[in-house]
């Protein structure tokens, strides 16, 4: 009984750690789900098996995507030194773990089909595609972890001597090499994370909006354009919520240290991050409003700008980051209320902005003291 609450309170401990860890992936789950649940109960959702398999195809892609980026393992070394484990088996145990971890949206859409809420016509090949995800997914990891901790090789003899990176001349050709802001914005921002998030959101988005497009009839007689559009911008805010997720991961000891920078220079490079990932889907997003009626795409087109905006000022608030996704989630909900209901009160949405503007511009020197 004692070891049997044991392994509860442990269980808890792990399920807690990791909502505060990754809230994120948790409510965007959930909101998944509960929607899921929704169009069950009022429609029946059916892929055939082309469209199962590219939107398994699509999960696939973001799991081995984040698949490759560098795992450590030392840290996992050094806590599991004390068993009776190999370093080989340390290794095996952490990256089924991150395999899991990397495919929890294949997961959960596999779960989804097999529970019955999405009908597909031949459900044998689900579990397959998601075996075989999980087993790259931790293949990469494996061989990309064996390639960087192994010796890196040495080119001697005639092979050094005529190697293809020397000219006759002896000089070394100049590389080409991507602008410094660019590629700190990059590595700074673009954490794993964020970057199943956004693919779930540009997968949800191109989803959301063909079927948009395909009522856009039914849609203009029974007056319900105002409705999808502003859905159409939740997608979006979803996506720009993983930036919450990527503040803390930027190297604020050395913009403490050697290139200190006002908030305006970190609040402008997060915007233009967010431009970058996601402007081209708010082109489009544009352009398929101005399809429906002119004047109120100055609306939605507001509408997600204050959504941005809102989304950048709370990543650099300090506070639980579970946190910050609620009060983000808040802000979406009140925001695609007012956008769809009440066009009179959309200047309100400028006070939740600036309030949280001059939190974030108050508080973001605390991220140099963590």
């Amino acid at each position: 009984m004692v070891l049997l609450l044991f392994l509860i309170k442990l269980a808890l401990v792990r399920i807690i750690d990791f909502v505060r860890h990754y809230p994120v992936i948790v409510i965007g789950t959930a909101i998944i789900i509960f929607s899921f649940i929704v169009a069950e109960m009022n429609a029946a959702i059916t892929f055939d098996a082309n469209q199962c398999i590219v939107v398994m195809a699509i999960l696939v892609s973001a799991a081995l995507f984040v698949s490759l980026k560098n795992h450590n393992t030392t840290l996992d070394l050094i806590v599991l030194s004390k068993g009776n484990f190999t370093n080989k088996t340390i290794r095996v145990l952490v990256f089924m773990k991150m395999s899991v971890r990397n495919n929890v949206f294949l997961l959960l859409f596999s779960l989804i089909v097999l529970k019955g809420l999405i009908r597909v016509e031949h459900v044998i090949h689900v579990p397959i595609i998601t075996t075989f995800s999980l087993l790259c997914s931790f293949a990469l990891m494996n061989i990309k972890n064996r390639i960087k901790s192994g010796p890196a090789p040495q080119k001697t003899g005639i092979l050094g001597a005529f190697s293809p990176d020397k000219k006759a001349g002896g000089e070394t050709p100049r590389k080409k090499h991507t602008g410094p802001l660019v590629k700190s914005t990059v590595y700074d921002y673009l954490t794993s994370d964020f970057s199943q998030g956004a693919i779930i959101t540009v997968f949800l988005f191109i989803v959301v909006l063909f079927e948009l497009l395909k009522s856009k009839d039914a849609l203009k007689e029974m007056d319900k354009s105002s409705v999808a559009f502003m859905g159409l911008a939740a997608v979006l805010s979803l996506g720009f919520m993983g930036i919450i997720d990527s503040i803390p991961h930027a190297n604020w000891k050395y913009y403490a240290i050697v290139m200190p920078h006002g908030f305006g220079y970190h609040f402008k490079r997060a915007l233009l991050f967010l431009t970058g990932i996601f402007g081209l889907f708010m082109a489009v997003f544009i352009a398929a409003a101005l399809s429906f009626d002119v004047v109120p795409t100055l609306k939605y087109f507001y509408c997600v700008i204050i959504l941005m905006f809102l989304s950048v000022n709370v990543a650099f608030t300090m506070g639980n980051v579970f946190v910050k996704a609620l009060a983000l989630i808040a802000g979406t909900a009140l925001t695609v209320w007012i956008g769809a209901l009440y066009a009179y009160l959309l200047p309100l949405l400028i006070i939740p902005v600036l309030a949280t503007l001059l939190k974030a511009k108050i508080e973001y020197k605390e991220w140099y003291l963590l």
